[in-house]
């Protein structure tokens, strides 16, 4: 197995105990906290490795000057905060524990409304791996200091860095099952992909239908060359 490399996302609800990890509300609604990373804790498997985060880890990022900034679903054309504003990270004895207000926008009040009904209760964190510990048979992964990026809260598939209406739109459009296009599209942001052949169809297909919007031109060629390159299993 090849070591993770580059950047690299945590879904607390794919990875942790949901019990640790809940978003809540709390006064108005506008304002919730939540875990998006738990130490000491032994995740579920990550692609033949499992993982636990050292307390600490976060410690050096907490204390940088530049900004982590919250998205919604990693979509950084949704942002909701930054630890300059109305964002709050700190590393207490359970984990990486996320404090917002989210702000008066149609996506905080949206993202408001999801976590009060408890439609939204997962949280996720983007990172670079600064320092690590592999034991022998590469089966187990420490974290010892990271760098973080953002935090996200999360709806249904977390891996994809777009909101969940937008992978049931490509899936409509394209005719092809949300629920497979999302397993696809979480394939391949993992660090070593590899898609199955009916992957790899499923998001030609995808591409296919999008080829003529003039301001994705450049995205589309991209996915092409990317997906040409990619390994079948």
């Amino acid at each position: 197995m090849d070591k993770p490399t580059g950047r690299e996302f945590r879904v607390s609800t794919d990875t942790w105990p949901t019990e640790a990890i809940e978003l809540r509300a709390e006064g108005d609604g506008m304002t919730f906290s939540g875990y998006a990373a738990v130490f000491n804790s032994r995740s579920e498997d990550l692609g033949g490795f499992r993982e636990t985060i050292v307390p600490g880890a976060f410690d050096k990022s907490l204390r940088e000057s530049r900004a982590v900034r919250m998205f919604w679903n990693h979509n950084t054309d949704i942002p909701l905060g930054s630890t300059r504003s109305n964002l709050t990270l700190a590393a207490d004895e359970r984990g990486l524990l996320a404090t917002a207000r989210l702000p008066e926008t149609t996506a905080g009040r949206d993202m408001a409304t999801l976590v009060r009904d408890r439609i939204v209760d997962s949280m996720s964190f983007g990172f670079q791996t600064v320092k690590d510990r592999w034991s022998d048979d590469l089966s187990a992964r420490e974290l010892v200091e990271v760098r973080l990026f953002e935090v996200s809260p999360v709806t249904g598939w977390p891996a994809y860095p777009k909101t969940s209406a937008s992978v049931r739109d490509l899936a409509e459009a394209a005719d092809v099952e949300p629920d497979e296009l999302a397993d696809a599209f979480r394939v391949l942001r993992e660090p070593d992909a590899r898609l199955t052949a009916e992957q790899r169809d499923l998001l030609y297909r995808v591409i296919a239908t999008r080829t003529d919007t003039p301001h994705i031109a450049r995205t589309v060629a991209q996915a092409r060359e990317r997906l040409a390159a990619m390994p079948s299993l």
